[in-house]
């Protein structure tokens, strides 16, 4: 019965790697325009500030206005990246939720051939989450005397299991019953995007940063930056 549930998900995302690869290389080469173009206008200022002395008022219109034209075309490009961004987002927000349907279906049909079975096998998962490793958590929040290298990561999303439900399957254990109502498992959100953990993620070296973790592609990151990094709020 697994196996089917299995098999209809695997079919799902099957293509999902290489639409998300396109959408990222996508993003990559929008976020190279976006630099060159704003390269272009940086090159103008200079030559506009450079010789706006010995310009006359209609030349130095027509220089400030094509300075203008060229920001206006490069927010144009970052809008278009953004969008590809949150596109990428809905598309794993609608594979999460269709596993979670499934899921779902799958423990509806296994407490029907097994009475309390899915009470049983909580309560296995939470005491083996007792006894992981503390390695096995995604990513530490505080920084290393070593500087930069844990928030530089791989990050595999986990989610721990509330103390609740493991309240509701001990009063369920103890009245010989199943609970009723199971609460949902908390999932922590990170960066500007307010998603889970996922892929490559790195922190802000201000301290007191309101975000502190953020995910590469939110960031236009390929690669590990060097040295400090901060994000765009503490810049400013």
């Amino acid at each position: 019965m697994a196996l089917v549930y299995l098999e209809d998900f695997v079919e799902l995302i099957e293509h999902l790697p290489a639409e998300v690869k396109h959408s990222l290389s996508q993003i990559r080469s929008l976020d190279l325009r976006v630099q060159n173009t704003l390269d272009a206008v940086d090159k103008k200022k200079r030559k506009l500030f450079r010789n706006a002395p010995s310009m006359t008022e209609e030349t130095r219109a027509k220089a400030t206005k094509e300075i203008v034209a060229e920001y206006a075309k490069a927010q144009k490009i970052n809008d278009s990246k953004g969008k590809l961004a949150r596109d990428n987002v809905e598309l794993m927000d609608r594979v999460l939720k269709h596993l979670d349907e499934k899921l779902i279906e799958f423990k509806t049909d296994l407490e029907s051939a097994t009475p309390n079975c899915t009470a049983t096998l909580e309560e296995r998962s939470l005491i083996l989450d007792k006894e992981a490793s503390p390695y096995s958590t995604p990513f530490t929040s505080g920084r290393t005397a070593s500087g930069r290298q844990s928030s530089r990561a791989t990050v595999t999303p986990k989610v721990q299991r509330s103390a609740s439900r493991k309240r509701t399957a001990e009063a369920a254990r103890s009245t010989g019953g199943t609970p009723a109502v199971k609460e949902e498992p908390v999932v922590e959100q990170y960066c500007i995007c307010k998603q889970p953990s996922y892929g490559s993620m790195i922190a802000c070296d201000n301290d007191t940063c309101p975000i502190e973790w953020f995910h590469y592609s939110c960031v236009g990151l390929t690669e590990e930056p060097k040295g400090k990094w901060y994000c765009h709020l503490c810049k400013a």
